[in-house]
């Protein structure tokens, strides 16, 4: 397990870093589609090799230094790889198909999370003491103009935007408002998956792009302790992409910052608390086995009210035939038009806790296991690894992509390397992917303008390591990990 000291940034910052990396012009390495990856995934490694659950399996610590720049001079790459330990386990191939979470599932999480507490349907439905108090927090939010423009640092586009939202969610309110009844009756978590239509508050629209809603969810609300909190479980299976999730989160409507928050600075026990905790809900999760990937103890200043708050976040990988899954940076996008592109996020759990309580837990796609293909696939050593790399990245040009300019240069220092297994989508086959052994490397980077500026660095972002380029280990391809292929 990995300790992590910089503080967790929001997904987009590490999504938009994720595509500064350099593009690949052409590729060095074995092509995707010529049936190289079947043909090796059938050669095994020789027997001798430890399997995942030895008791005496032995890492052996690598070290790899040297400089380049790619073909036209624009990017600067040092590989500084020291004593690198890599382990000697079986590398397996395995075939695995997205689960679709059941009902059954669903409760179970729940009553991991939430112990005995009652979990009631959620409902849109307000009562007139809770329009009326919701409809003065919005009114008071947008009733001075230059203290909405302050609040948004100035941007009077966004500010509008801003008011003219919160307008018609006043009109809708206060035309609820009318029928409303004095108190609101709530009915039990009935365990049954709904059009997500069903839970839509009205004004609004979650359709697909045809117009139709085709995700079905449990959406259920409990109280446990001082929070109040929303669950939701949600299963979308549909030929375009597909959603499998489960999230429990404080209801932010109803719990305020300092409530949902611990002020109490945090300790080396309060750690221990947290890592402990999350490791038996690990245990106990219904879909397969999990490890503690990373941790972050960090403290933040909520900007409303100055306090100092801490929080723990863990990060959990699955785990399949004794192998971890190495983490990659989650897909930017499910939607996209690439023939061979996942379409569905990695499987991912994150968990937050303050205070001594979990306030955040978040589960992305269950996996079931179709077939063990390979049990100890051959494997390309760590020279093999790092030959791939070095070809590719020296094809690799600069663009322009998601930061609006084109950087005049960029250096890149790889420093991290890890061999585990990293899904890939199956060639011709619409639902099922590939868990197999592949070289994650990592690093930092930083973009120059032709002043010598600095346009971008990793360090605006996670302050630490990104993946740089992965290396399928079984037959020496490049796995987009963006797009999941």
């Amino acid at each position: 397990m990995k300790k992590q000291i910089s503080i967790l940034l929001i997904t987009a910052l590490l999504l938009i870093a994720a595509g500064c990396q350099a593009t690949p012009e052409t590729s060095a390495v074995t092509s995707k589609n010529d049936g190289a990856l079947e043909a090796a995934i059938e050669a095994s490694a020789a027997p001798e090799t430890e399997t995942a659950e030895s008791e005496d399996q032995e890492e052996t610590p690598v070290s790899y230094t040297d400089s380049f720049t790619n073909s036209d001079g624009t990017i600067t790459y040092t590989i500084d790889l020291q004593d690198i330990s890599l382990s000697s386990a079986a590398a397996p191939v395995i075939q695995v198909t997205p689960h679709t979470i059941t009902a059954e599932e669903a409760e179970q999480t729940a009553e991991l999370l939430f112990g005995d507490a009652e979990l009631y349907e959620y409902s849109a439905e307000r009562s007139k003491t809770e329009l009326e108090e919701v409809i003065l927090e919005l009114k008071q939010f947008i009733s001075d103009w230059d203290t909405l423009v302050e609040y948004y640092g100035g941007d009077e586009a966004t500010a509008a935007m801003v008011q003219a939202d919160y307008e018609e969610r006043i009109a809708r309110y206060e035309e609820q408002y009318a029928s409303a009844s004095d108190t609101v009756e709530k009915q039990p978590c009935q365990w049954t998956f709904y059009p997500k239509s069903h839970y839509v508050d009205a004004g609004w629209s979650l359709t697909d792009a045809d117009g139709e809603d085709t995700s079905e969810q449990i959406l259920a609300t409990v109280e446990t302790g001082d929070l109040a909190y929303i669950y939701s479980v949600t299963n979308r299976d549909a030929d375009d992409y597909r959603i499998h999730s489960i999230y429990a989160y404080v209801n932010d409507l109803l719990v305020s910052t300092t409530e949902k928050y611990s002020a109490q600075k945090l300790t080396d026990e309060d750690v221990t608390d947290a890592l402990e905790a999350a490791e038996n809900i690990l245990a106990q999760l219904p879909f397969g086995d999990y490890i503690v990937d990373s941790y972050i103890a960090s403290e933040f200043t909520d900007p409303d009210t100055g306090l100092t708050m801490n929080t723990i976040s863990v990060t959990a990988c699955p785990v399949y035939e004794g192998v971890q899954v190495t983490r990659q940076t989650q897909l930017a996008s499910i939607k996209s038009d690439d023939a061979y592109a996942s379409n569905y996020y990695y499987e991912d759990i994150q968990m937050q806790f303050s205070g001594g309580r979990l306030i955040y837990f978040e589960y992305y796609s269950p996996m079931d296991v179709v077939s063990v293909v390979n049990e100890n696939v051959e494997t390309l050593s760590f020279e093999e690894a790092v030959a791939a790399l070095t070809a590719q990245l020296k094809l690799n040009i600069l663009t322009e992509e998601d930061i609006g300019e084109l950087p005049a240069s960029a250096e890149y220092t790889i420093s991290e390397v890890e061999l585990g297994l990293v899904r890939t989508r199956i060639k011709n086959n619409e639902t099922d992917f590939y868990l197999l052994p592949a070289y994650t490397f990592r690093g930092t980077y930083t973009l120059y303008d032709a002043d010598g500026s600095v346009i971008m660095s990793s360090e605006d972002f996670s302050g630490g390591a990104e993946t740089i380029l992965v290396v399928n280990a079984v037959d020496g391809s490049i796995i987009d990990t963006t797009l999941g292929y």
